[in-house]
């Protein structure tokens, strides 16, 4: 039978619904050699593939208050279930304990798109265990809404005022290192947040209104300092849903030039970016 939804709670709350979800398992590390006869034997812990979901506008703000979290070097950690409607009915497919976001993956936004859009949540759980309880009253929430992958507003103070100049945004990917290390009589690691890693943006727009940049660039080559005032400043990144709100909103700060390359009447222009918060007040 085909899946209706797939609805994700954390914390034993309903967050909302999900396009899909995979990973999550439990594997048996295995150690190299010949232990009676055979070339490996099981080893004494075992680790769980991280889960990846695709997430859409959210209907309330528990995903977006643990996303900013994690983009503001303060991840928190959550319980988790994901819970699948087939028929009327409902099965437990996953619940995972003290899970923390690894990766936030964002979709690649063009005004040309018609396509929907999702971003791409990877969470690490520890442990994490899969039941199916097919006699489970279905979960309510509302119907899954995606990301509109052509409507979006980008800005950047005093160079892109209006948010509407740009033409594309390429995808971006958030990345939390995260170290595991073995302790005591646990079978699972025990998984500590190390370095969060803000990516290069991209985008295109229209060489006729893409003379600022080349402005502001000017006047970065010149200040020479990576700290001078024309050359860092702020920004903001609206992703919308398929009606035209807010589904997620990024502050920018510490934005600086890279490059500015020119093709068949575009301009692709790469910032470095200090800090990337989410502004929950905006979505």
């Amino acid at each position: 039978m085909a899946v209706q939804s797939i609805i994700l709670s954390l914390d034993g709350r309903v967050a909302g619904p999900i396009r899909s979800a995979e990973g999550g398992y439990v594997r048996q590390l295995t150690v190299n050699g010949s232990v009676g006869g055979t070339r490996s034997r099981p080893a004494s812990v075992a680790e769980i593939e991280r889960l990846t979901m695709e997430v859409g506008a959210m209907p309330g703000t528990a995903v977006l208050q643990w996303i900013a979290g994690a983009l503001d070097r303060s991840p928190g950690r959550r319980s988790l279930s994901i819970v699948s409607s087939t028929a009327g009915r409902s099965t437990i497919e996953l619940d995972g304990y003290d899970a923390v976001i690894a990766e936030v993956a964002l979709p690649t936004l063009d005004r040309h798109a018609a396509s929907d859009a999702y971003m791409k949540l990877s969470v690490q759980c520890e442990p994490a265990s899969r039941q199916q309880i097919a006699s489970r009253r279905p979960v309510q929430a509302p119907p899954l809404t995606p990301l509109a992958g052509g409507a979006f507003r980008f800005s950047i103070d005093g160079v892109l005022p209006t948010g509407q100049e740009t033409q594309r945004v390429e995808a971006i990917t958030i990345k939390q290192g995260l170290k595991a290390s073995y302790s005591g009589a646990s079978r699972y690691a025990e998984i500590e947040p190390t370095k969060l890693e803000f990516p290069n943006l991209v985008i295109t727009l229209p060489a006729g209104v893409a003379e600022p940049l080349a402005n502001w660039q000017e006047r970065a080559r010149a200040a020479g300092a990576r700290t001078a005032a024309d050359e860092v400043k702020s920004g903001r990144l609206e992703y919308l849903s398929r009606g035209g709100a807010v589904a997620l909103a990024l502050d920018l700060s510490g934005l600086g030039i890279v490059s500015l390359s020119s093709n068949g009447g575009k301009v692709t222009a790469e910032f470095y970016c200090n800090k990337m918060t989410v502004d929950l007040r905006g979505a």
